[in-house]
């Protein structure tokens, strides 16, 4: 285990016991019982939730669950890529291509079952059915938008990532919004929910800040800190294709949302 995870884990099992310590550090609950809003509400709910509803042990089984997410991930995936490219060697492709990607304890990755792991298909699936709603069943940006919502309560950073590059895609491809505002209304949700939710929490500026705080890893901050390059961590034969696949990705309009997310 990661050290992410037992904190993790600390946090299941005193919501399991009772949902209304969630807000409170486990370790410390019968000493100083301190208050401590849980950024990743979502994640832990889910959690215990699951291990409530099986009867599994979590210490037990929760070393399978980074496996399985993969294979949850990849499969949105394939689904997502097959969509934009109508390709299936594609589509495969970028199943193995994210089964490449590392892993290590200062960066983390698929080897570890964090809540970035858990959203990470729900990325996948927000910008799968935001494209299928922009391009084929507007109504299918009503889905995109509670994945946006619950993305929120899980890591907040990705929601807050994945929804800059939506924004950004309908900026750049003016020609989907000119006649479509009031289709692609269901999108102003997720957004507006996230600053009431802030909003009624105490304390919200510093909260806010400290939402943003996360986007900054300092130096000092963990035991095992290693500066990587992304040719270094992300492999020098993956960013060639990386660089490569910038071509096609910016010529292709559906594509285009990758550049955005990069």
């Amino acid at each position: 285990f990661h050290v992410d995870e037992w904190h993790h884990l600390a946090k299941t099992v005193q919501v399991m016991h009772s949902i209304k310590d969630i807000d409170t550090i486990p370790y410390f609950k019968y000493i100083l019982n301190p208050y401590n809003l849980d950024l990743e509400v979502g994640f832990h709910l889910f959690l215990a939730g699951f291990f409530s509803l099986t009867k599994l042990d979590p210490i037990l089984f929760y070393k399978f669950l980074p496996a399985i997410f993969a294979v949850i991930s990849s499969l949105i995936l394939f689904f997502l890529m097959y969509n934009l490219t109508k390709n299936f060697l594609i589509s495969i492709f970028s199943m193995i291509f994210f089964a490449s990607l590392r892993s290590n304890i200062n960066i983390l990755g698929l080897w570890f079952f964090t809540p970035l792991t858990l959203a990470i298909p729900l990325i996948y699936l927000a910008i799968l059915t935001f494209m299928i709603g922009i391009e084929k069943n507007q109504k299918m940006l009503f889905i995109a938008s509670l994945i946006l919502i619950i993305l929120i309560f899980i890591h907040p950073i990705s929601f807050i990532l994945v929804f800059t590059a939506i924004l950004l895609y309908l900026l750049i491809n003016k020609n989907l919004t000119k006649n479509n505002l009031i289709g692609l209304s269901p999108l102003l949700i997720p957004p507006l929910f996230g600053i009431l939710y802030l909003l009624s929490l105490p304390k919200w500026f510093i909260i806010l800040k400290s939402v943003f705080d996360l986007f900054i890893f300092r130096y000092g901050w963990g035991n095992f800190e290693n500066i990587s390059s992304i040719p270094e961590f992300y492999s020098i034969t993956a960013t060639i294709l990386a660089l490569i696949g910038l071509y096609p990705s910016i010529k292709q309009r559906n594509l285009r949302i990758f550049i955005l997310l990069a």
